[in-house]
């Protein structure tokens, strides 16, 4: 976060409207490779500084209040690039992740406690090492596999959303702002039922929810052709935005409280590069198979992701895994 604002900060005071757009470009970059480290350090940390039965409520508050952030951020984001400009704006920016990372260093974990030190730094070496602790945990294995490969699928319904008028010829409002908004509902939603049942989820059931929301998506196109109404078509997306949500808190709670503290840094870091390599792959396979003007391209991913689901549910069913363990 101080190395997020130090550049952000650094960026505003140049002038030059050419070496402010490369420099925004460049920043970016790099705000992505440190974010890949912030996030699984941070999902990491929960598990050090909150008692574990509070870990799923703490995951849906979260989450609840990502959301809400997501909502209303454009609502004063555009009126403070208007007021302060573009170096004002990155200059804010950079005073939030200092603001960010100085309320970190007040957080104190409860519980500390590695059986091992850790001695060889090296990045592959560390992603081998998670790769063999969870090859001894084939649930949790079976689970990030799984999870990584609904993000496959995910990948092709974000590719083909900005489309959703092209798809739909005959909604005359704005269907990509419409799922947004719905999206964003439900997000909230699902974050909030999470809450509410505040207990971690066996695995058939997060894989039950994940069939759910590829039912959900898939049901788009059939809505359309019964009737061809934007608040109806809205629905689906609302509802797999519900199931989204609570599928991600409560798979984001199981892996903290499955995994043990010494590896639970590098089961994240590992999740993060199955997601980073699927999610690029799903774009460039759907971007072949898909076409923008084919009304039955949610039907082809929501069908894609329940079918996923069943195969999984019957695969965990069959090995007998001990969802209790």
């Amino acid at each position: 976060d101080f190395c997020c604002g130090g550049m952000c900060i650094f960026l505003s005071f140049f002038k030059i409207n050419s070496i402010l757009l490369y420099g925004v470009i460049v920043i970016n970059v790099f705000l992505a490779i440190l974010s890949s480290f912030s996030s699984p350090a941070y999902k990491s940390f929960i598990k050090d500084a909150i008692d574990e039965e509070n870990i799923a409520m703490v995951n849906s508050y979260s989450q609840s209040v990502n959301t809400i952030v997501k909502i209303s951020t454009p609502l004063f984001s555009i009126p403070l690039y208007k007021m302060l400009g573009i170096n004002g704006t990155l200059f804010f920016n950079g005073c939030s992740f200092l603001l960010s990372g100085f309320i970190m260093l007040f957080v104190l974990p409860i519980s500390f406690s590695y059986k091992e030190k850790i001695e060889k730094t090296n990045i592959l070496y560390n992603l081998k090492e998670a790769y063999d602790y969870l090859d001894k945990r084939k649930e949790v294995f079976n689970l990030i596999v799984f999870a990584s490969l609904i993000n496959f699928f995910l990948s092709a319904y974000s590719l083909i959303l900005p489309y959703g008028n092209l798809m739909f010829t005959d909604i005359k409002g704005n269907i990509y702002g419409s799922f947004l908004t719905a999206e964003a509902v439900g997000g909230l939603l699902g974050s909030l039922i999470s809450g509410r049942i505040n207990k971690k989820l066996n695995v058939f059931v997060m894989i039950s929810i994940a069939g759910i929301s590829g039912i959900s998506l898939g049901f788009i196109p059939i809505i359309y052709m019964v009737k061809k109404n934007i608040v109806l078509l809205s629905i689906g997306p609302l509802i797999y935005s519900i199931m989204s949500s609570i599928f991600n808190i409560q798979f984001l709670t199981f892996i903290q409280t499955r995994i043990v503290n010494d590896y639970l840094g590098r089961v994240f870091g590992l999740i993060y590069s199955f997601a980073l390599l699927l999610v690029p792959v799903g774009t460039s396979v759907f971007t072949i198979i898909l076409t923008p003007n084919n009304m039955y391209n949610l039907l082809f991913i929501g069908l894609g992701m329940l079918i996923l689901s069943i195969v999984y549910f019957i695969f965990f069913k069959m090995n007998k895994f001990d969802s209790a363990e």
